[in-house]
């Protein structure tokens, strides 16, 4: 680490993934900042091995004799504000952390608690904004007043504040999503993005030759929820429904709402086709029920991975769907799955298994 000069910013970083650690070694080789610590969860257990892996930014942080503090249970153990509080830093800087930052974390720094969040923000708001904004990229229709859709998106620098994603904005770098965009391509596009001034900006916050901004107070889009398995399941009954050829005439009529017609109660993109969930009651079009499954293949590929349960002549079999995409034919367009995966299986066609589906 450099010596501490008037000049040098004593920085710390909370973070866990691959993005963090990119930033965190950027910022590090910065002569504006001196990185003192970084804060990180602990290992954890991945893989059908479980093995105990460490994170990319411990894993770096370590390497370079950088101070890493492990969150142990939650960000409010004694021991662990003891630690950070003998570390005094001037700015800490979020980014894809994973915890939400209690009060006394959010006034430690001597000067500012920043954030790096990847989304046009007030939009997108939440945990998973990539993933979303990728799932609601075709949806074209008002919900509340406001168009949610769309393919512009934003990576924004901004201050903490004590609400999610509401604190006032240093400035957003915009991007165009991609067609073909998977939810990992979007936040190496965004990270990479807001990282090539990074250092600059930051250094022209603090010394006001950049000016925040307050956001809107309600976002025009849903909240970006931590998502589980089960928000990426979708029905049996409703692939089947879109995988049929709906002549052209009848893709922008809207289907009546319905059951999800299956166990997985809170599943989001299950109840979303059905007009039900994140929306409220929304009935979609059938075209806007093809483009979210399309999009959910993409937006939900690293995780947690959009699948279905099959009817099998060996009985319910969990099927992924890795690949699928909107036909246009002569006499309409369907859903058609590609690239699938069967529970314990090796990824396959799925023409290869239609022999199997009862």
């Amino acid at each position: 680490m450099s010596e501490h000069s008037p000049k040098t910013f004593r920085l710390a970083i909370a973070g866990s993934t691959e993005y963090s650690q990119k930033i965190a070694k950027a910022l590090a080789k910065s002569s504006i900042f001196d990185l003192i610590w970084v804060l990180t969860p602990p290992p954890k257990k991945i893989g059908r091995e479980q093995l105990l892996t460490i994170n990319p930014l411990a894993h770096w942080a370590e390497k370079d004799k950088i101070i890493t503090f492990l969150v142990p249970d939650n960000l409010k153990n004694p021991q662990l504000k003891k630690q950070i509080r003998a570390q005094e830093v001037d700015i800490l800087l979020v980014v894809d952390f994973g915890y939400f930052i209690p009060d006394w974390l959010l006034t430690f720094p001597k000067i500012i608690t920043l954030n790096i969040h990847p989304s046009h923000l007030p939009r997108w708001r939440g945990s998973s904004p990539g993933q979303f904004a990728i799932l609601f990229k075709d949806f074209q229709r008002p919900w509340q007043d406001q168009v949610i859709g769309g393919q512009k998106s934003a990576v924004t620098l901004m201050t903490v504040s004590k609400e999610l994603d509401a604190g006032d904005i240093i400035l957003q770098k915009k991007f165009t999503i991609k067609e073909d965009w998977t939810s990992t391509e979007y936040y190496q596009h965004a990270f990479q993005l807001i990282n090539k001034s990074l250092a600059k900006n930051i250094k022209q916050f603090i010394e006001g030759q950049l000016k925040a901004f307050t956001q809107t107070k309600q976002s025009p889009t849903p909240f970006a929820q931590r998502l589980s398995k089960t928000d990426a399941f979708v029905s049996w009954s409703q692939l089947k429904k879109l995988m049929t050829i709906i002549p052209e005439e009848k893709l922008n009529s809207l289907s009546e709402n319905e059951s999800s017609l299956s166990k997985q109660k809170e599943a989001l993109l299950s109840q979303l086709l059905a007009g039900q969930g994140i929306l409220g009651n929304y009935p979609l079009t059938i075209l806007e029920q093809m483009h979210f499954v399309s999009n959910a293949c993409r937006a939900f590929q690293a995780w947690p991975g959009l699948w279905t349960i099959i009817p099998t002549h060996k009985g319910e079999l969990r099927l992924k769907i890795l690949t699928c995409q909107i036909e246009k034919l002569v006499s309409g367009q369907r859903l058609v799955l590609e690239k699938v995966q069967l529970a314990g299986k090796n990824p396959c066609q799925f023409r290869q298994m239609k022999n199997l589906i009862k």
